[in-house]
């Protein structure tokens, strides 16, 4: 976790030094009130989840989230940490809140938006997290400070996408790797993304442009404009821009 070697918690720490970072403190926990038991795996059997704090030494890393359970041995942790740097933007500090839905965890958290520094985070988010069966993964995300924008279903953006056809190759450059709040291009460049949900329907944006509109399953593309709007792949999930004409489908994994 941050980079420190296992080991076993000393008074809710652990004991040894980072290798790359000799002023950096080891993960503890955040704070008691983020911390709570429920069976999030379906077993039948409480697990603990938890918050931990580290930092480089004054630079606070964006928080993590370990699951624990009980074995013959004491208590260990189950699956890797989740981090919610992975959907905050990189947003540095605790979260607010982490509570239990059924069999799921909702945590509220800041979020760093565009040109923000990472230990100055304005935006607020709510993200659930369920078990997949080996670790803690995000399904959703929901913007505190817009509740407008709807709840983003992760499942249907995140992942490879590549041109969808021959069509419309000149107008989607390369495959792109979405893993919310970020997209990285072809080239390497990777930006950060939000997200509109209206109608069913939702739209990932640049801070300055939209990047494309996700169509379920079933769901026809609508682009009176474009002649040659895609119209197969009615089966899959697609991802269409209609400004660049732009289309996507996500590769199988």
């Amino acid at each position: 976790m941050c980079g420190f070697p296992a080991g076993k918690l000393v008074d809710g720490a652990l004991p040894a030094k980072h290798p790359e970072y000799p002023n950096a403190s080891a993960p503890t926990l955040a704070d008691s009130k983020l911390t709570v038991a429920a069976d999030l795996t379906g077993d039948g059997v409480k697990e603990l989840v938890t918050a931990f704090y580290c930092d480089k030494g004054g630079v606070a890393w964006p928080a993590h989230i370990q699951l624990f359970q009980s074995t013959a041995q004491g208590i260990a942790p189950l699956g890797k940490p989740f981090q919610m740097g992975d959907v905050n933007g990189g947003a540095r500090g605790i979260p607010s809140s982490l509570k239990v839905d059924g069999k799921k965890l909702v945590i509220a958290d800041r979020e760093l938006l565009t040109t923000e520094p990472a230990a100055a985070p304005s935006g607020q988010i709510k993200a659930t997290l369920a078990w997949n069966g080996k670790q803690l993964v995000a399904e959703s995300i929901e913007d505190l400070a817009a509740t407008d924008r709807g709840i983003l279903d992760l499942s249907l953006v995140n992942g490879t996408w590549c041109p969808g056809d021959d069509v419309t190759a000149e107008h989607s450059p390369g495959c792109l790797e979405i893993k919310y709040p970020q997209v990285t291009h072809a080239n390497g460049d990777v930006a950060v993304l939000n997200f509109w949900v209206n109608n069913g329907f939702t739209t990932l944006n640049y801070s300055d442009a939209p990047l494309a509109m996700f169509y379920a399953p079933g769901t026809k593309i609508a682009d009176p404009a474009n002649p040659n709007v895609p119209t197969g792949h009615l089966n899959e999930v697609r991802m269409y821009n209609n400004q660049t004409q732009g289309f996507y489908l996500r590769e199988s994994k």
